[in-house]
């Protein structure tokens, strides 16, 4: 496990996940502002409460390992990826999990997601896709998508899913491609 030793190290620059690394503490990296080079191992099972919040991460693309079932609340807040992919097998996204990172473009909700946390897109002002794969509505709280512009929620492969139940779903724009 890696702790909160690096925690507002600005002179951190390069994190490259060790292969057998299972767990990541809390606030492990947070506000490491001069974090430049990141890469998570397949062998990651956790990662801790806003363990690399307020980095500011340059990259394009996160991708959540296979192994982690929940995504603790803060872990990426305040960061610049573009895209996150969440694989399947995540069943919660914790409270805050993408809030102001303000360059995000794109994510998907993977059809094992039961919960969804509160505040997840607050600020995410370039948000334009979430690709969805439901079978059965994941539980969302009462603020989970407050804070963000319209964005377009692609239902692919979601048999029954009704949107309508909830009202917290009419935050998004919701398409339905056609094969």
């Amino acid at each position: 496990m890696i702790g909160c030793k690096y925690r507002n190290c600005l002179s951190l620059r390069s994190f490259i996940c060790p292969p057998n690394l299972r767990k990541i503490g809390n606030c492990a990296f947070c506000a490491c502002n001069g974090l430049m080079t990141f890469s998570l191992s397949d062998s990651l099972e956790e990662i801790g409460f806003g363990a690399f919040s307020g980095c500011k991460l340059q990259i394009k693309t996160l991708v959540i390992p296979p192994k982690i079932k929940e995504i603790s609340k803060d872990a990426f807040a305040r960061n610049n990826m573009e895209e996150v992919v969440i694989p399947e097998g995540v069943t919660s996204i914790g409270d805050r999990f993408f809030k102001e990172c303000s360059q995000l473009k794109e994510t998907n909700f993977p059809q094992s997601l039961k919960e969804i946390g509160e505040d997840i897109f607050y600020g995410c002002n370039s948000l334009k896709y979430v690709f969805a794969r439901f079978k059965r509505m994941p539980s969302t709280k009462r603020y989970s998508f407050d804070g963000m512009p319209h964005a377009e929620l692609i239902l692919l492969n979601c048999g029954s899913a009704s949107f309508d139940e909830s009202p917290i779903w009419r935050s998004f724009i919701i398409r339905v491609p056609i094969n």
